[in-house]
C-alpha cells in the first residue's frame, strides 16, 4: 500500500512535469508574460529596475537572461522546468534522508511530489521557482547540512527579499549560517544594484510601490467559503489544518522530534500568508496550502515514529478536495500539446501583431485609454516585439501606481522621452473591480493627458485576450 501510494506521486510528479516541459499550458497573460518579457530584455542587453520594472527581485530574470540567454516560450518552459524539477528531485531526497527510519517516510514523499505537481502546473514556467526553493531551505533546515543552507538562503534573496528565510530550530547555533547567508545575499544584491545605479528605482519598485501605494487595493476580502471541491476553499483548509497543527505541537510537545521540527515547519507556513492575502484568487492560497499539507503528514510521521496510524492518513485525500473540481473542468489540458504555450500567444497576439509588423518602431508602451477602474494590463503584448525596449519601466500596471498623480506624472515624463517612434497599444473600457477602493476608482489623469496631446497617428483597433486595443503610432 505504501508503495503503491509513493508510485501514484511519483507518476502525477512525472506527468506534470512532461507536459510542462512540453509547453501544454498556457502563459497567463499577466504576470507569466512579464516574466517572460523581463528575460527577454535582459538577453538584449537591458538592465533590470533601469530601462525596466518589476517588483520581484532580478535573479530568475538574471538568470535566464544572461547564463541562459533565450528568447523562446518553449526554451523558457523547458529550462524552468529542468531546474526546478533538480529541486524537487533535491528535495526528495532530502526528505528519504531526513525521515530515513521513520516507515512514514513514503507518504511524506508522495505528499511532496504531489503538491510540487500541482505547483508546476499552476505556476508554470519560473512561476514556481521561489516555492520549490523555499521548501528546499526548509527540509535542508531539519538537517546537519547548514552550509548548503547558508548557499540557498544566499540565493533566494536574489528572487524574493521579502520572504523569512531563518527557520531552523530557532536556537543562535542553528539559525547563524542561513541568516549570515541571507545578510551575504541582501549585500550582493545591493552591490549590484549600486553598480548600476538602480539602487532608488529598485527600491521604489520592490518596497515602496507594493507596500506603501498598492498597499490598500490589495487588502482584498476573502471569497466566501464554498463547496468543498471548489480551489477557493484551499485557503480555509489551509486555515483549519493551521490551527489543528498548532494543537497536536502542543499536545505532542514532550516528544523530542516534534520540538525540533515544529518551530521551522510553522514559519515555513507562516512565510506564504501573506502572497495568500494578497489577493483575493486561490492561486494565491496555494503556497500556504502546499506547506501546510506537507507539514501535516510530516508531523504526523514524527509523533507517530514507526506505528502506522491509518487514521490521519485517510484524512491527507481531503488536502486535495478542494483541486478536485478545478482538475475535471480542465481535464483536456491534461492532453500532451506541444508547444500549446506558443500556439495560444502567437493566437492571441495575431491580430495586433498583422496591423504592426511593417512599422518601424523604436519603443513599445502597454497601457489604457483611462485608468478609471482597472486591475492589469495585457502584459503580453511586450512580446509582439521583444527586441523593441519598453516605453516605460514599469512593465505591470495595477491600481495604486498609474491612476495616482504621483507616479502618474512619473510615467508621463518617461513617455515623454521614450524613442520615437513609439507603439502603443492602449486597452478600452473598464475591468471588474476586486474590492471597494477599485470600485471607487478615479484616475488622476496626468499619462491620459499626455497620451491624448502628444502627436500622434492611430493604426487602428485590435482584439487581443478578449480586450480591446486602441492602436496608436506616438512621431
Amino acid at each position: 500500500m505504501r508503495k503503491l501510494i509513493l508510485w501514484c506521486g511519483i507518476l502525477f510528479f512525472i506527468y506534470n512535469v512532461f507536459l510542462q516541459a512540453i509547453g501544454s499550458y498556457e502563459i497567463n497573460y499577466f504576470d507569466g508574460a512579464i516574466q517572460i518579457a523581463a528575460q527577454n530584455y535582459v538577453a538584449g542587453g537591458l538592465v533590470p529596475f533601469k530601462d525596466f520594472s518589476l517588483i520581484y527581485s532580478p535573479g530568475q530574470y538574471l538568470l535566464a537572461g544572461k547564463i541562459v540567454p533565450f528568447k523562446s516560450v518553449f526554451i523558457s518552459n523547458l529550462f524552468y522546468t529542468a531546474l526546478e524539477s533538480l529541486l524537487v528531485v533535491y528535495a526528495s531526497v532530502l526528505i528519504l534522508k531526513v525521515f530515513q527510519n521513520y516507515s512514514g517516510k513514503y507518504f511524506v514523499l508522495a505528499t511532496h511530489l504531489a503538491v510540487s505537481g500541482i505547483i508546476l502546473r499552476v505556476f508554470g514556467g519560473s512561476g514556481s521557482l521561489p516555492y520549490i526553493l523555499m521548501e528546499v531551505i526548509f527540509l535542508i533546515s531539519l538537517t546537519p547540512a547548514k552550509k548548503a543552507l547558508m548557499l540557498l538562503s544566499l540565493a533566494y534573496v536574489w528572487l524574493r527579499w521579502d520572504w523569512l528565510l531563518f527557520f531552523a530550530s530557532g536556537r543562535w547555533s542553528s539559525t547563524k549560517l542561513p541568516l549570515l547567508g541571507y545578510l551575504i545575499g541582501l549585500g550582493t544584491l545591493t552591490v549590484y544594484l549600486l553598480l548600476n545605479g538602480t539602487l532608488k528605482n529598485a527600491f521604489l519598485y520592490m518596497i515602496y510601490l507594493p507596500i506603501v501605494m498598492q498597499g490598500s487595493y490589495r487588502h482584498l476580502p476573502l471569497p466566501p467559503p464554498t463547496l468543498p471541491i471548489h480551489p477557493n476553499g484551499l485557503v480555509y483548509l489551509a486555515g483549519a489544518v493551521f490551527v489543528v497543527l498548532i494543537f497536536r505541537a502542543i499536545k505532542t510537545w514532550s516528544n523530542e522530534n516534534v520540538r525540533n521540527f515544529f518551530p521551522a515547519a510553522l514559519v515555513f507556513i507562516v512565510t506564504f500568508v501573506p502572497y495568500a492575502l494578497a489577493r483575493s484568487d486561490w492561486p494565491h492560497f496555494l503556497g500556504v496550502w502546499a506547506a501546510s499539507s506537507l507539514v501535516w503528514v510530516m508531523i504526523d510521521v514524527f509523533i507517530d515514529g514507526d506505528h502506522v496510524n491509518w487514521l490521519p492518513k485517510a484524512v491527507i485525500p481531503l488536502f486535495f478536495l478542494p483541486l478536485v473540481g478545478w482538475y475535471v473542468k480542465g481535464v483536456k489540458s491534461f492532453n500532451p500539446k506541444f508547444n500549446y504555450a506558443q500556439v495560444v500567444l502567437d493566437r492571441e497576439l495575431a491580430e495586433c501583431k498583422n496591423k504592426t509588423e511593417n512599422i518601424k518602431i523604436n519603443s513599445i508602451f502597454v497601457g489604457r485609454v483611462s485608468y478609471n477602474r482597472f486591475l492589469y494590463n495585457v502584459a503580453s503584448l511586450y512580446l509582439l516585439y521583444p527586441d523593441v525596449p519598453p516605453a516605460t519601466p514599469n512593465l505591470m500596471e495595477e491600481p495604486g501606481i498609474q491612476n495616482t498623480c504621483e507616479f502618474g506624472e512619473k510615467i508621463g515624463q518617461y513617455l515623454y522621452t521614450a524613442k520615437r517612434p513609439m507603439l502603443a497599444f492602449l486597452e478600452e473600457g473598464d475591468h471588474q473591480p476586486e474590492n471597494e477602493l477599485t470600485r471607487k476608482m478615479t484616475s488622476c489623469g496626468k499619462i491620459e493627458n499626455y497620451l491624448s496631446y502628444a502627436d500622434y497617428e492611430k493604426i487602428g483597433q485590435c482584439e487581443s485576450y478578449g480586450e480591446i486595443f486602441d492602436i496608436r503610432l506616438y512621431k
